[in-house]
């Protein structure tokens, strides 16, 4: 799986268009960061976790706004993830770093930010302090129980930068970024 490459994916669309993954890269509208912690491992009683999920709609999703969305996975690690394909399960949530990582693109006019995640961050007052930081807003779309205390979370990262925050099972994500990007 190593080598596979979601059609629609930075990778493939650099690929057909012989251009390098940054020039492609030139040409996103937004970035997605999708949690891959550990929790993200929980199946919210639907027989498949939230991350299986996710990666069947952020597949769909790639396929539909083909070079558009630049993938980002986090855990306690941060990954770029050109070719689209999230990797498994990891361990713990290092939500700042992920921010961090993407507040780099922060200074393109109107760029997108959407966070993907049960919304239980390591530190919740540490990315909220980075989500203040961005000129862009950052939207979000919590992806599990619906009484959990992560989707109070994720509200108030979207709030503090003027973006907006869905609740959406795992099977809807990308019905609600298509329509967080306003395609």
């Amino acid at each position: 799986m190593t080598n596979a490459i979601v059609r629609g994916s930075l990778s493939q669309v650099a690929k057909r268009d012989n251009k390098s993954i940054a020039e492609a890269f030139m040409d996103v509208d937004a970035i997605i960061l999708v949690d891959v912690s550990g929790s993200m491992s929980m199946s919210d009683g639907t027989g498949k976790t939230r991350l299986e999920r996710a990666k069947k709609e952020l597949i769909r999703l790639q396929n539909e706004m083909s070079g558009k969305l630049a993938i980002v996975a986090f855990s306690d690690t941060v990954t770029f993830i050109p070719n689209g394909i999230l990797p498994d399960e990891q361990s713990t949530t290092n939500l700042t770093s992920a921010l961090r990582y993407a507040h780099s693109s922060d200074a393109i006019p109107d760029f997108g930010f959407i966070v993907i995640s049960d919304g239980s961050p390591d530190n919740p007052s540490s990315a909220l302090d980075m989500g203040r930081k961005f000129q862009n807003k950052i939207d979000t779309v919590y992806i599990g129980n619906e009484n959990g205390s992560g989707k109070k979370f994720l509200q108030r990262l979207s709030e503090i930068s003027g973006g907006q925050s869905m609740t959406k099972s795992a099977g809807q994500i990308s019905n609600a970024v298509v329509a967080l990007l306003g395609e």
